[in-house]
């Protein structure tokens, strides 16, 4: 490891134009994110960060400005030592390499650069968007945030809803990527630039023409593999007097990073936490099973029905955009618990999108080369999943990391043939076998579980006192939504509520308790209040 420790920047806004008004306030609604508040405050723009630790999220010279979130880094070629950034050292290295900078750089970020002389705004995201970065554009003004609830503090932003994605996220359950609820209010695509100049926009993704590449045929070794992922994840855990915890399901991915944290930092305890349905859920039983054999203080937390109406609003508030299903809320209040252990938690996601782990992988075996095809458009045409869990853990002060969705280990996936991740009989071949140089084979064997709650009488009985709610009060009606409310036919009896329909109503509540939030306004935005300390430079 190096001797530099990792050190996130917590949240990143600004505004670029002719009305720089609004920052502080934008950074008040981003209070959760950090006691301290950093912010650059010129003529034709306003930059601010909050962060936790000592370090300056804001560069400036003569021409460029730089702010950023996250935790950038560049990765020496021959040591494989990782050089963790400042803003300094961002601003440095944009102006030696230009754009081409942003294509090697490792890390989850998101980043902005405005050049005075141009007056040009360059926005940019990790290539899987572990990172959030919402924009609004007016005549005169750019601005942008981490979450957008901050760009609704500012005057000329206003609520329109977008009624083709609300429409769009109720039956297949997330916003289009790119886009959110509100008409004006935009994402960044994760891996990809956004540049403003002259109040027109322009989109360049990192990774053009990664569609166009031939499927792979050379195998790939287990130890290589292995090393990968090994090196990753101690990138992603080089901090001082760390508290590390891990979100722990029954399967493989996230047991390998709690395995390899014991591994890489033996002086420091890892905590795991688990999110179920209760103590029957297999994803209990089998995260319970993992921690017993590594040793790791572990803690479950129990989600039933009845705590979802308050839950949802919660991670509604949290994520901006809602998605996820069911798996959200639970996320939320397994954060909700860590917070209380831990300042860092670790996911395993992303690990089944690179080495083919998803049901929808499994058809793709029929043709040669679907699955990195698969692989490639899942790569340039994210939506904000993985962003969301950020957002998750960031509303309750923690530090996210996920290894897996690093620049360095997705290269490698991209590399590995398809008869290497899967067959009819195993998924994430290779990357199982890489598993069980540190694991069990009762660990490293076990199939992929999908996390979810029961869909019993208590789950049926609250869609539908959601719905009635829905109904009752004209919440989707009063915004020329009514046509979704006569799609959502919840069935007589529990013996009926299929996953289909099941999904169907849980986006019907979400996208309604989301309109009663940030189109009525019927709950509180900013739920966690800090002492700060702000520095502001007006040169």
């Amino acid at each position: 490891m190096t001797s530099i420790a990792l050190s996130p920047i917590a949240a990143l806004w600004g505004i670029v134009g002719a009305n720089t008004h609004g920052t502080r306030e934008m950074g008040a609604v981003l209070q959760h994110r950090g006691c301290n508040v950093a912010m650059e405050e010129r003529p034709t723009f306003s930059f601010g960060a909050r962060h936790s630790a000592q370090i300056a999220p804001i560069a400036v010279d003569d021409d460029i400005a730089v702010v950023y979130s996250g935790f950038p880094f560049v990765v020496d070629e021959e040591t494989r030592m990782p050089r963790y950034l400042s803003a300094e050292g961002i601003r440095t290295e944009y102006v030696r390499l230009g754009l081409d900078f942003f294509r090697v750089l490792c890390g989850h970020y998101a980043i902005a650069v405005y050049s005075r002389n141009y007056h040009r705004l360059i926005l940019v995201r990790d290539a899987f968007g572990a990172q959030s970065l919402s924009w609004v554009a007016s005549n005169d003004n750019f601005a942008f945030s981490t979450e957008y609830k901050a760009l609704l503090s500012l005057p000329w932003v206003n609520r329109s809803l977008d009624h083709d994605a609300a429409r769009r996220f109720v039956h297949d359950g997330w916003a289009p990527a790119g886009r959110t609820f509100l008409r004006q209010v935009s994402m960044v695509l994760p891996g990809s630039l956004l540049i403003w100049q002259n109040g027109n926009v322009e989109r360049i993704h990192l990774r053009e023409g990664l569609c166009d590449r031939r499927p792979p045929f050379k195998s790939v070794s287990v130890a290589q593999v292995n090393s990968a992922v090994r090196e990753t994840i101690g990138w992603h855990a080089n901090d001082f007097a760390p508290r590390y915890g891990v979100m722990l399901s029954s399967g493989v991915d996230s047991a390998v990073i709690a395995a390899t944290l014991r591994r890489i930092r033996g002086d420091t305890e890892v905590h795991t936490f688990t999110v179920g349905y209760g103590h029957d859920d297999p994803e209990i039983i089998g995260a319970s099973a993992t921690a017993s054999l590594l040793g790791t203080h572990h803690h479950e937390i129990i989600v039933q029905p009845d705590a979802l109406t308050t839950l949802l609003k919660d991670t509604i508030i949290a994520v901006d955009n809602p998605g996820g299903y069911d798996e959200f809320p639970c996320l939320y209040a397994l954060h909700q618990t860590a917070r209380n252990f831990v300042d860092i938690i670790f996911s395993g996601n992303a690990a089944d999108t690179l080495f083919a782990g998803m049901p929808y992988h499994q058809p793709l075996l029929a043709t040669d080369g679907a699955i990195h095809r698969r692989l490639c458009k899942d790569l340039t045409g994210r939506d904000e999943r993985l962003a969301a869990q950020e957002l998750l853990a960031g509303r309750h002060g923690l530090s996210f990391r996920m290894p897996y969705a690093e620049r360095i280990l997705t290269d490698l996936a991209l590399e590995i043939p398809d008869f290497q991740k899967l067959s009819h009989a195993n998924n994430k071949i290779i990357f199982r076998e890489a598993a069980r140089q540190i694991l069990p084979d009762e660990i490293t064997m076990r199939p992929k579980r999908i996390q979810h709650l029961r869909y019993d009488n208590d789950m049926w009985s609250w869609l539908a006192e959601r719905v009635d709610w829905i109904r009752s009060n004209s919440i989707l009606s009063k915004h020329s939504l009514e046509v979704l409310e006569r799609i959502v036919m919840l069935p007589s009896g529990t013996a009926e509520l299929t996953e289909e329909s099941f999904k169907t109503a849980w986006n019907l509540v979400s996208l309604a308790t989301w309109a009663s939030i940030y189109l009525d306004g019927s709950h509180q935005l900013e739920l966690v209040t800090f002492d700060i300390t702000i520095d502001i430079d007006r040169r």
